[in-house]
């Protein structure tokens, strides 16, 4: 399996093109400052990501795409590169959401982990998520929360990841976690058409 994931739901931008040979994929990224927009950077640098891997469009037999929560202008501009390149060549889409991608990367085997991204004024979008080794388990699903309710819903879970209020949480993500995101279930999720 040769796997494009695009993630261009925050400021920076990141396409990953993973080579599936086993359990451990073979990635190769790009990454971008949002300097300008993101449909401005994305279709360039997937033809040095492609250059670079060595890699023909028509040989990437899945996609992946990172659908938020996120910048409404850059999930736009990610899930149309995505929809466009699937449609294209007939390949099949995978989504990813925001806040499962950053329950994964900032958790172990048995943590029940809270995530919130901030949205608006006092309002995030949060969810809960169990790292088990079957994957992440869905235990709290994503919703919009008004800042005052966080500590209500987070209460029991062994780690709390809060945008702007957990030390060293960083509420970003890139096309590589993507691609770990997927690989720890063993590519087991449904590709759709």
């Amino acid at each position: 399996m040769i796997l494009l994931a695009v993630d261009t739901s925050g400021p920076n931008g990141s396409l990953a093109l993973a080579h599936v040979l086993g359990k451990a994929p073979e990635i190769r990224q790009v990454s971008w400052a949002k300097r300008a927009i993101h449909s401005e950077i994305a279709t360039v640098q997937l033809g040095q990501l492609l250059a670079e891997g060595k890699t023909d469009l028509h040989e990437i037999t899945h996609f992946a795409v990172n659908v938020g929560p996120g910048s409404f202008t850059g999930l736009r501009v990610g899930i149309s590169l995505v929809k466009a390149l699937a449609y294209s060549l007939a390949k099949p889409v995978v989504t990813v959401n925001t806040l499962e991608c950053l329950a994964f990367k900032n958790s172990s085997m048995g943590d029940l982990v809270f995530v919130a991204t901030k949205a608006v004024q006092n309002f995030f979008y949060a969810a809960t998520y169990e790292n088990t080794q079957a994957g992440l388990i869905e235990r709290q699903p994503p919703q919009a929360v008004d800042g005052i309710n966080l500590s209500k819903l987070s209460k029991g879970s062994t780690k709390v990841l809060i945008e702007g209020q957990t030390a060293g949480f960083l509420a970003t993500t890139e096309g590589k976690d993507l691609v770990e995101l997927l690989a720890s279930t063993g590519y087991s999720r449904t590709f759709s058409a």
